[in-house]
């Protein structure tokens, strides 16, 4: 992957159309995982304002940095519809329909 494609990977995460879950950091800031499994934390207080990577495990990277098992704004609601707009996911797997990075 090059930088200008890492660089496309991050903005197609942040701007929410890769973006499968959403949470924050202890620090308060945001933490966003993509469909396939790319990790994104914005951190303002660094010159690069951030990271982005891709672990083995991204769902228990997620947890790992928000302590959230479950998000509700993308998460299955009680009676198991959808409550947000993105297809079903959880696993930091790729999205009906779509193939994985390469």
């Amino acid at each position: 992957m090059t930088q200008d494609d890492l660089a496309e990977k991050v903005y197609q995460i942040v701007s929410g159309s890769q973006m499968e879950r959403l949470g924050q950091d202890y620090k308060g800031d945001p933490v966003m995982m993509s469909y396939d499994g790319f990790i994104v934390v914005i951190d303002p207080s660094t010159t690069d304002h951030g990271t982005v990577y891709r672990p083995k495990d991204p769902l228990g990277e997620f947890i790992r940095l928000t302590g959230q098992v479950q998000d509700p704004s993308l998460g299955d609601g009680k009676d198991g519809t959808r409550t947000g707009s993105q297809p079903p996911g959880g696993t930091g797997g790729t999205q009906s329909g779509k193939t994985g990075a390469k």
